[in-house]
């Protein structure tokens, strides 16, 4: 082989390296964008099903929601319950530590990531007063009940 088709063969070859290391990054930043929108929308759609509810005692609203790989549970908390949750030893250590600094978060998303948000008013009737549901297949189905300017969720 002469040298020229040895340079032209290594320049290809730092090439095809160069494009596929760029083509990976850009496929991992869509796919990071796309379960970043994915969870705006559940965010969206829970607070939204919360405020519809609570204005009606007795109204319903059943939702199945679709998420992200890197979640494998939901879990709801009562913020009027702060002094009962913190003392809980069976709730999650992260939602422990929102309650114990204050925190208005009382949606919480568990698995290899974690995300939280403010649905608005939430009410579980009974102790332990948070309730979590496994994600199963990549989806939950969720009922939210309106109790008198708030929402209950099962």
């Amino acid at each position: 082989m002469s040298h020229a088709r040895v340079i032209i063969l290594v320049l290809t070859g730092v090439f095809a390296f160069v494009l596929l290391l760029f083509g990976y990054k850009g496929v991992a930043s869509l796919s990071e964008k796309t379960n970043s929108a994915k969870l705006i929308t559940i965010e969206n759609r829970i607070k939204n099903s919360v405020k519809i509810v609570s204005q009606s005692y007795g109204k319903m609203k059943k939702e199945t929601f679709v998420f992200p790989d890197d979640y494998d549970k939901i879990c709801f908390i009562d913020l009027s319950e702060r002094t009962f949750l913190a003392q809980n030893t069976d709730l999650p250590e992260i939602i422990k530590d929102s309650v114990s600094s204050g925190s208005d978060q009382n949606v919480f998303l568990l698995g290899k990531n974690r995300h939280s948000f403010n649905a608005g008013s939430i009410s579980l009737k009974n102790p332990p007063f948070f309730k979590c549901f496994d994600i199963i297949g990549g989806s939950v189905k969720l009922t939210f009940e309106g109790i008198g300017g708030v929402a209950s969720v099962s």
